[in-house]
């Protein structure tokens, strides 16, 4: 197994024992191929690689076993499991590493999508664990530190364990799926049947992680976090009576269902980068979309895209762009643009397209500090905006006039240099058409067209209150 780095620049793979060379995790640098950190493990059953999301820290989550019997077909059967976390501090000289021995079963890891913290769940029904780490570097001896654990009691007969970051990092949704039976089928493989759902909701910014719980009875077929503000939406139910239902999430308080919209053809929930507008999409068949605003859950467009496969925000929020990849559908493949608000602005139909993809924004020069600031007086600074915007446009209308002015005179110009020459030009026409005047417009009325044409300067719009 191996993983890059998320900076491309380190290759991490592991060798699983092999006699009596124990297993190794290596890390490699590239372009110059040079083995920069060496670490071996002993008595390993697997191990997974879990970089952080800057690549300043590398977690490898190595399964290990106190026994060992092969059963048939060589097939080793392990039994006394626990579990290490080894954290590799790649900023650091030498990089420097830390462990965490866990000895329950671990069900789920990862880390925060920014920062430098990383939960799991461990544990056995009925008492389900989480438990955060935080990552610090620095020259004390254990770098290493559990911020929190917290138990999630009284959750029997869970199936899974699922873990849903909020992008920025604020929340984390432990979904658990549990069971009200359970029978054995070929290979000793569960079936689990009467299926429900908890969702534990994580509050990361608050003093000692707080937790909310909400109880869905219903088949769940999506989840997702709004990327910006405390909303997250699910998709629940069987067909046709499938339901999407929002919630608010507030420290201290069960969370609260904001809208549930009924008997909805979709099966993805895609937010926008910035929050607040959400397109729930049917990637099957149907291609159904609709566009909703959160705000008042006004669902501002209901429209489809046939056999769509993918849908794409761009990083500002503004557009968003669905597609049919040559990868899933032969026939009809392209993409189509959108508003944010389900207006369509182009359609491209293109034989063989496979993908698309927005190009990413640079980070933003403002602080979190400054982006709040603005976002709290933006009413202020709306006539300021407004203003240059009339300016802007005032000095391009005066541009245009300019230009045209221009042109105006020197059409003129020319226009009286030949007017001049076509009057001294007379005698000679009277002469060619046997003394008939054909200068004149109304001489011959069936011949003549009048045409107007005009020029677009610039629109206003007033608001009359």
């Amino acid at each position: 197994d191996f993983s890059w780095s998320p900076t491309d620049n380190i290759l991490a793979y592991w060798v699983a024992e092999n006699k009596d060379v124990p297993a190794r995790v290596v890390l490699i640098e590239i372009p110059s191929r040079n083995e920069i950190r060496a670490n071996n493990l002993f008595n390993v059953a697997s191990c997974t690689m879990h970089w952080q999301k800057s690549g300043d820290y590398l977690c490898v989550k190595v399964d290990r076993f106190s026994k060992v019997k092969k059963e048939k077909g060589d097939q080793p059967k392990y039994s006394g499991m626990y579990y290490n976390f080894e954290i590799f501090h790649m900023r650091e000289k030498n990089i420097p590493k830390d462990s965490e021995e866990v000895k329950e079963q671990i069900h789920a890891f990862a880390w925060e999508p920014v920062g430098n913290k990383f939960a799991i769940i461990h544990g056995e029904s009925p008492n389900i664990c989480v438990s955060f780490y935080g990552v610090k570097t620095g020259q004390t001896p254990t770098m290493l530190k559990r911020l929190e654990k917290r138990v999630c009691n009284n959750l029997f007969n869970v199936a899974s364990c699922t873990m849903h970051w909020q992008k920025s990092g604020d929340y984390l949704c432990v979904k658990v799926d549990r069971f009200s039976k359970v029978k054995k089928e070929k290979g000793d493989q569960p079936k689990y049947s009467g299926m429900y759902y908890n969702f534990e909701i994580f509050h990361m910014r608050e003093k000692n992680i707080p937790k909310d719980s909400e109880e869905v009875k219903e088949q769940i077929h999506a989840f997702a976090w709004e990327p910006v503000g405390n909303k997250f939406a699910i998709i629940h139910g069987e067909s046709p009576n499938i339901c999407v239902s929002f919630y608010g999430v507030k420290t201290g308080q069960t969370p609260t269902m904001l809208k549930r919209l009924e008997k909805r053809v979709c099966n993805n929930l895609f937010w926008s980068p910035m929050g607040q507008f959400i397109v729930l999409a049917d990637l099957r068949a149907n291609g159904i979309l609709e566009f909703v605003d959160t705000n008042d859950f006004t669902v501002m467009n209901t429209t489809d895209h046939f056999q769509v496969t993918d849908v794409e925000w761009d990083p500002t929020g503004r557009y968003v762009v669905t597609a049919v990849s040559y990868w899933k559908v032969k026939v009809d493949t392209g993409y189509w643009m959108w508003s944010f608000q389900g207006k369509i602005i182009k359609r491209n139909n293109i034989d063989g397209f496979c993908n698309f993809l927005w190009r990413p924004r640079p980070p933003t020069l403002l602080s979190t500090e400054q982006q709040k600031e603005i976002k709290k007086n933006l009413k202020k600074y709306s006539p300021q905006f407004e203003s240059k915007d009339r300016m802007r446009m005032t000095k391009a209308s005066k541009e245009l006039m300019e230009k045209r002015s221009k042109l105006m005179k020197d059409f003129e110009e020319i226009r009286n240099r030949q007017l001049e020459l076509w009057i001294s030009q007379k005698p000679r026409r009277l002469e060619l058409r046997h003394n008939v005047d054909t200068d004149e417009l109304d001489s011959d009325t069936k011949n003549v067209e009048e045409e107007v044409v005009e020029f677009f300067v610039k629109e206003e719009v007033t608001l009359v209150e």
